[in-house]
C-alpha cells in the first residue's frame, strides 16, 4: 500500500520540478522579450521604466 503512495510522491515531485523548470524558461523569455521592446521603444517616455523595472 505505501509503495502506491510512495510512486505517487515520487511522481508528483517529477512532475513539480518539471513545472519549475518550464516557469524558469518561460520567466526568461519574458524577460528579453520585455528587454527588447525597452531597446526598441526606449525613446517613448515610461516604456523603459516599465519593462526594465
Amino acid at each position: 500500500m505505501n509503495s502506491s503512495r510512495d510512486t505517487i510522491d515520487t511522481d508528483s515531485k517529477k512532475h513539480v520540478a518539471e513545472y519549475l523548470g518550464l516557469l524558469s524558461d518561460a520567466e526568461h523569455e519574458i524577460a528579453v522579450a520585455f528587454k527588447s521592446v525597452a531597446d526598441q521603444h526606449g525613446d517613448e517616455p515610461g516604456i523603459f521604466q516599465i519593462f526594465v523595472s
